[in-house]
């Protein structure tokens, strides 16, 4: 019986390193282990979303978005202790957030054909489209570690705590890291262009 146990572990473990294996190189670029990711999780992926939303094509859409996410955040995948716990929570999230918008968008909606006015122009999505890319250079000059935290927490939707257990830091400093951040974007946005 110990030895059954042994043998399973022993598989598990290796599981395991094949999928940081494949982890490793996924963040170095590589789109053939990200595919064999892909074919791998995204099955799983799709049933949970479905499992709570209850429409298949929804629950595609969101396994697409999350695999998209992974492969936006490739450079973190080395760091992540347990993928599948971390998978599994960027699922819930994009699950979480696809609810949201589908409610604020019937919300938007209601109120657009109550004003009968959009407001939005192609001028003001032009500035939307260039303060965005400027914040995104912001963060890409920030040290690594607190770019990897702002990063899990603003493209992936992990909590401070999630955040916190899964690079093994207090949940203060993820909360420092996100501050530094986020004043540092507000300092440079703010200040006058020459």
């Amino acid at each position: 019986m110990a030895q059954v146990r042994f043998h399973s572990c022993a598989i598990n473990y290796r599981l395991d390193m094949k999928t940081e294996k494949i982890l490793k190189e996924i963040a170095k670029g590589s789109h053939k282990a990200f595919d064999r990711l892909y074919l791998q999780y995204a099955p799983s992926v799709e049933r949970f979303a479905n499992a709570i939303l209850g429409n298949s094509d929804d629950a595609a859409d969101i396994a697409q978005s999350v695999f998209l996410k992974i492969w936006q955040v490739r450079t973190l995948l080395p760091d992540i202790r347990s993928f599948e716990a971390w998978l599994f929570t960027l699922t819930r999230n994009a699950v979480f957030n696809f609810l949201k918008k589908k409610r604020n968008v019937v919300s938007n909606e209601t109120e657009l054909l109550c004003e009968g006015i959009d407001e939005r122009t192609p001028e003001k999505e032009t500035v939307i489209r260039d303060e965005i890319q400027q914040a995104k250079a912001i963060v890409a000059t920030q040290p690594e570690q607190r770019m990897k935290v702002f990063l899990m927490s603003r493209v992936l939707g992990m909590s401070y705590k999630e955040i916190a257990e899964e690079l093994g830091i207090a949940t203060k400093t993820v909360e420092n890291h996100i501050g530094r951040v986020l004043f540092e974007i507000k300092s440079r946005m703010d200040s006058p262009k020459s």
